[in-house]
């Protein structure tokens, strides 16, 4: 009969051998919970700074469709006191939630003084966009250029007004330059609350609740070791303010976009037609110069074709606005007058000193002649007022308003690219900085080789009356347009043509 065998006594080897196992398993167990809620937390992470972003990029993009649209929503009005108010380019004041606010997400009726930098929320329903949001659920906030706010304007804006914000990195690299490469705009995404930020909702704030203190939403971060505080713009007149942007911290997670002047303009350019505007504000001021010849003189002279006198330029100095800007004797290589006493007086004119349009009592809209030329249109007049610093102009000296005979090549005329020198006048306007020219300050502007290029930097002063100047292709290291002022034309008219 065959033995039963005896069932085997578990040993103590065997029970570790259980006890591993289920280690192993309760370790895995806890390697896939941990690494799910690793990578739904990075998904998470991730969407948010998506949404973030996308909600910046919006900001962005609905700021410089204002700006290009700016003109043609607040027609210019000719106003002896205030000037030429609008232009392209300008941007909202914050929403800063003050009493008597239209309603949550609209600008600010006025937002500090001229050239003070303003901040606040993004006033997305001037903007005409739905309340954005970042990834934490909070409406964004934004800072205005005091050169760029829309009230109070500063008397001239344009491509080369500098920007008065800038942001760096922690390190303190990536301060711009230039007042071109400083920002007009930089909107904020707040993220969620840290430290001791109460964002309690106040009333009014329906859409986006919380409430209008900067500090409850922008954090500091130390930049090359000075913090740096996102909620504060400085109250001083064209003083930079500096902002912060880096990787989230426990005590930092703003995040922000910038528009500087160089990225406005290049949008303007694109979307409001600028460079069409710009071009035929530079044939018009050409042709209105060569229309000054159409008022009787005295002696009367049968063919008169003089031109008026140019004004200073004077170095260390800008072309201020709001100012006369006369012509003056013998000057012969300057900017456009806006008043033409002098030449008048030289050629027996008595018609009005007042020329072209400027701001204040100086003939706004200006009384230009207009044989051939119609009547300046409040929205060229605007134009005029913001960029006539970008308008030069030398006449031969053959031309000058002390000439007798009306105007002919007797001493001297201008020549274009080498060619016959026939040419009475040139009206040059001066594109965006090229080839290291810069314009940030009044002596910077009062050098003529940061404006023009080749040759008509160097003719400048024109002494003798008889420069060659220089027009071509834009380039990466020119850009000037250049008008010719020639006979043949009607009796005491020459014919302005870009050449």
């Amino acid at each position: 009969m065959r033995a039963i065998p005896r069932r085997r006594r578990a040993t103590r080897r065997d029970s570790r051998g259980v006890a591993l196992l289920a280690l192993l398993i309760v370790a895995a167990v806890f390697g896939v919970v941990a690494w799910t809620t690793f990578a739904v937390t990075r998904a998470t992470v991730a969407e948010r700074e998506a949404r973030t972003r996308t909600a910046l990029n919006d900001a962005r993009r609905a700021l410089i469709a204002y700006a290009a649209s700016y003109m043609a929503r607040h027609p210019p009005r000719l106003d002896t006191i205030t000037g030429l108010d609008t232009v392209f380019g300008l941007l909202p004041c914050p929403d800063q939630g003050a009493p008597g606010s239209l309603r949550e997400g609209a600008a600010s009726g006025t937002c500090g003084a001229t050239n003070v930098s303003a901040l606040g929320r993004l006033p997305w329903y001037t903007l005409d966009i739905a309340p954005l949001r970042d990834g934490d659920g909070e409406c964004l906030w934004y800072a205005v250029s005091g050169s760029f706010k829309n009230t109070p304007k500063r008397p001239v804006v344009n491509w080369d007004t500098p920007g008065l914000l800038e942001v760096a990195n922690p390190d303190g690299s990536g301060l711009p330059v230039q007042g071109v490469d400083r920002a007009v705009a930089v909107v904020f995404a707040p993220g969620a609350p840290l430290g001791n930020q109460n964002r309690a909702a106040v009333a009014g704030a329906t859409e986006c609740g919380g409430n209008f203190v900067a500090a409850n939403y922008l954090d500091t971060r130390d930049v090359a070791g000075t913090a740096t505080n996102n909620a504060v713009v400085s109250a001083t007149a064209n003083a930079i303010t500096r902002f912060v942007q880096g990787a989230a911290t426990t005590g930092f997670n703003d995040r922000v976009a910038v528009i500087t002047v160089r990225d406005l303009y290049d949008a303007l350019e694109r979307e409001a037609g600028v460079t069409r505007q710009l071009q035929d504000l530079a044939r018009r001021t050409a042709q209105c110069l060569a229309n000054w010849a159409a008022t009787p003189a005295s002696p009367p002279v049968s063919i008169d074709r003089r031109l008026p006198y140019t004004t200073l330029v004077v170095a260390g100095t800008g072309y201020a606005p709001g100012a006369a800007h006369p012509d003056e004797p013998d000057v012969l290589s300057g900017r456009p007058p806006a008043t033409v006493q002098q030449s008048n007086a030289d050629t027996g004119r008595f018609g009005p000193i007042e020329l072209l349009p400027t701001a204040g009592p100086f003939g706004a809209p200006g009384r230009c002649p207009t044989v051939g030329n119609a009547a300046w249109t409040p929205t060229q007049a605007a134009l005029f007022a913001n960029w006539k610093d970008h308008l030069f102009y030398a006449v031969a000296a053959g031309y000058a308003a002390d000439r007798p005979g009306g105007g002919n090549c007797t001493p001297a005329c201008l020549s274009v690219n080498g060619g016959v020198a026939d040419v009475g006048g040139v009206v040059i306007f001066a594109g965006r900085p090229v080839g290291g020219q810069v314009r940030d300050t009044d002596v910077d502007r009062g050098n003529v080789a940061n404006w023009l290029e080749g040759r008509n930097a160097t003719n400048h002063p024109n002494t003798g009356g008889n420069g060659n100047y220089q027009s071509g292709a834009a380039s990466a290291t020119f850009n000037d347009q250049v008008w010719c002022l020639r006979p043949p034309g009607p009796v005491g008219v020459l014919v302005a043509a870009a050449c």
